[in-house]
């Protein structure tokens, strides 16, 4: 069967619990094969079932593996988690959204939005027409309220001296506040679920033999080992790592043909939730692990000791290559551990990368290049493209940016204004 989504599953067990033997295709494979038949992509049932059994008379499956309920638990458990962290991320983004458009003021006095203070003061009073009728005294007795530790009358005087000048938005203040209240609540929602979740996945994880001698390991977290273990199962199954980092997408793959003749590449053609944490502990032990950190050394000076060409030669070659873009995210919080994102943001044009090269001179393409960027950046921000060109064409021309390129502040996606204006 082919395993798409998870409506195969109870069928799978249903016919091994009844000594059925069950063998998988893969999903890419047939895809790849349809055309086989017909020289066509076209898709249809009969064609579909033909194409798999051809597949599994030449030999292209593999067995079904039982999992033991353990790691089974571990992978629901890690799968609710993504979800939950999804929502606490969108949640928090709106968070900031709404500060910027409402009391961007706000940032000033507490340089972490979502510290404890701050998520206080939204709560209690939210809008600058509230801190206004206030007095100094008025916003330490209300933050000692939510508060065990709260700032002094210091900062709320620097509080209600910013929101008698703020420049947010003034319209739809009813609104705004209801939007401020459901999003605080999923925030607490989420942060909640959060933590009950990683509790049991901790609880799990001490079922599993190995687990404590593997976490005893410096550098090596808890999540992590617990997305592994979810998305491989027992590691006793495989045989080698190299199967390990096969199940997960992360061997080489070399063109030996054609324009990129002896380029390699990692296949990606796996467990994308595996590879992620795999690439998460990975960068963890080179950062924390004396161990690792001495064979990331060694990856440095390695150079002219390997042959260039050899397998491991590529493999040091892309390490050293890399090693900037896969350790940003430990200077930075807000650099995200991978690029899934800028990914998705330009597949909606590289799906017409053929038509890229008939642009009618390179002034041409570069300027279909800034449209394209404009358009999703818009996007990223929660903007409408249309309305933000629309903005941008009417603002525009009358902004001297070459003179005093801060004017271009305003115009950006994330300006109040244009929030205000292009949503």
């Amino acid at each position: 069967m082919e395993p798409t989504g998870h409506y195969w599953l109870n069928l799978s067990r249903w016919l091994s619990n009844r000594q059925f033997e069950v063998v998988l295709v893969n999903p890419h494979l047939v895809k790849k094969n349809k055309e086989n038949r017909d020289n066509t992509p076209s898709k249809s049932d009969k064609k579909d079932a033909l194409v798999i059994a051809d597949m599994v008379k030449n030999g292209y499956y593999s067995f079904t593996r039982n999992t033991p309920e353990v790691f089974e638990e571990l992978r629901v458990f890690l799968s609710n988690r993504d979800s939950v962290v999804t929502r606490l991320v969108s949640a928090k983004n709106q968070i900031h959204r709404w500060v910027d458009i409402v009391f961007p003021e706000l940032r000033q006095v507490f340089k972490n939005i979502m510290c404890t203070g701050s998520l206080a003061t939204l709560r209690l009073f939210p809008t600058p027409e509230e801190l206004c009728k206030l007095q100094p005294q008025d916003v330490v007795q209300g933050w000692k309220s939510l508060m065990k530790r709260q700032s002094g009358e210091r900062k709320a005087r620097a509080l209600i001296s910013l929101a008698n000048s703020s420049v947010g938005s003034k319209q739809a203040t009813y609104a705004y506040k209801l939007h401020l209240k459901q999003l605080l609540d999923e925030y607490d929602l989420a942060c909640l679920q959060l933590q009950a979740v990683e509790t049991e996945i901790i609880a799990v994880l001490e079922r599993v033999p190995f687990a404590k001698s593997m976490l005893a390991v410096k550098g090596i977290n808890a999540i992590s080992l617990a997305g592994i273990l979810g998305e491989a199962g027992d590691l006793s199954g495989f045989v080698h790592g190299n199967a390990l980092l096969r199940h997960a997408g992360l061997n080489l793959a070399e063109a030996s043909s054609g324009k990129w003749t002896g380029q390699m590449k990692i296949s990606k053609r796996g467990r994308s939730r595996l590879r992620r944490f795999i690439f998460m502990m990975t960068m963890s032990l080179v950062a924390n692990n004396p161990e690792f950190k001495a064979m990331h050394a060694w990856v440095e000076t390695a150079k002219g000791k390997v042959l260039p060409k050899s397998k491991l030669g590529e493999a040091l070659k892309y390490a050293r290559n890399h090693k900037q873009e896969l350790t940003n995210y430990l200077k930075d919080g807000n650099c995200v551990i991978s690029n899934n994102l800028a990914e998705n943001s330009i597949r909606p044009f590289t799906v017409g990368r053929k038509n890229w090269l008939f642009s009618g001179s390179p002034r041409g393409a570069t300027a279909s290049a800034a449209i394209y960027s404009i358009v999703e950046t818009a996007k990223a921000n929660g903007l409408s493209p249309y309305k933000y060109l629309v903005y941008l064409f009417q603002h525009l021309p009358a902004v001297a940016f070459r003179q005093q390129p801060e004017l271009l502040d305003a115009c950006f996606p994330w300006s109040p204004q244009v929030q205000q204006h292009c949503t």
